[in-house]
């Protein structure tokens, strides 16, 4: 059974008991049957509110040493009374963030193994508009605990609970003519709501293909090889930011001019749009309303919809081109690059 790591709410990890099954959100027991269909899905510290505080189960409080079946004559004696070892120690929990994605415990399989597939309760999504990205091919997840909802908003960010973790899969298919075979993972960008706010972490596939590691540092791949959409062979050099290269992208600036970090793609103007979780074609945001995780829902006739930016018949080039604006005011780019994480490798956008 695979029981999703849930930072912030508590020491052990929490039992994802919202079984996503089908549209109509019933609650039952999980299973790490996907939230999707088959085939290969690609698409969020160290804070001090998680990592040792003591966990006071009884397996670790001494019940069992203390005297309850064991009352008689030496009930008192020092031998019976509970050794350090024995008594009080902490137990600090899961190690966070983990030092590999599958510690989130989100996803079944591997590239490798045929299939990276999310388990229920962690639910696809794509956006409208989706940025360019080294050419590569994106996918999504959201997590939002099974106890929590979000909250609509028209314009801002879903206002995502403690809890919520975001995932975003880098790959690359060999020929993006054939987008689903001969894919090679690069990465997984993972970003979290911890009780003190939004952190991210990057987690780069190994060449083998069967595990993510946490990537604080960043990584730069050279010659990522493929066949482009136009059948002409392509070369880069990809890079994995760092944890705070994450930053430059997801930092923010709020009406009192503190820095934050937040997500960006998270909209309802950029979710506006159907995916087939298994029974059909269904409105991303219906969805999370119907499985209990949205409140405040209007009519999906009513709600903003951002255009494909890369489709003509979506409306003109100056609608496309343009994508309203935050109510957060984003910091300045720093000077001299552009706002690129590398001069070599195009800019990943922020979205996207």
């Amino acid at each position: 059974m695979y029981r999703p790591f849930i930072p912030g709410l508590g020491l052990a990890a929490v039992l994802v008991t919202a079984a996503l099954a089908s549209c109509g959100g019933d609650e039952g027991g999980v299973t790490p049957t996907p939230d999707a269909g088959g085939g290969l899905v690609f698409d969020s510290g160290y804070p001090p509110e998680d990592s040792g505080t003591p966990d006071a189960g009884d397996d670790d409080a001494g019940t069992g040493d203390a005297g309850t079946g064991d009352a008689g004559q030496d009930a008192g004696t020092p031998e019976d009374a509970g050794t350090p070892e024995d008594a009080g120690t902490p137990d600090a929990g899961p190690a966070f963030p983990p030092s590999t994605l599958s510690g989130f415990g989100l996803f079944t399989g591997t590239p490798a193994s045929g299939g990276l597939q999310p388990v229920e309760g962690n639910i696809p999504y794509a956006l409208t508009t989706p940025l360019f990205s080294d050419y590569s091919v994106k996918s999504r997840t959201l997590f939002i605990p099974p106890d929590a909802q979000a909250g609509y908003s028209a314009h801002d960010v879903l206002d995502l609970p403690v809890g919520t973790i975001i995932t975003k899969t880098f790959a690359f298919p060999a020929d993006l003519r054939v987008p689903e075979e001969n894919v090679r993972v690069i990465e997984t960008r993972v970003l979290v709501h911890r009780p003190g706010g939004w952190e991210a972490f990057p987690y780069f596939w190994n060449e083998a293909q069967t595990e993510a590691t946490l990537a604080n540092g960043g990584r730069v791949v050279r010659g990522v090889r493929f066949i482009g959409e136009d059948g002409e062979e392509r070369t880069l050099d990809y890079l994995v930011p760092s944890k705070n290269q994450c930053l430059k992208c997801h930092h923010l600036q709020d009406a009192q001019e503190n820095q934050v970090l937040l997500p960006i793609g998270v909209k309802a103007r950029y979710l506006n749009q159907d995916q087939d979780y298994g029974d059909g074609p269904i409105n991303q945001l219906q969805h999370l309303a119907n499985l209990g995780r949205l409140t405040g829902l209007p009519p999906i006739d009513q709600v903003p919809r951002a255009p494909n930016a890369f489709d003509a018949e979506e409306g003109s080039l100056e609608r496309r081109a343009r994508l309203p604006g935050h109510q957060l005011r984003a910091l300045p780019q720093p000077e001299g690059d552009g706002g690129h994480h590398q001069p070599a490798v195009p800019q990943r956008g922020q979205h996207g």
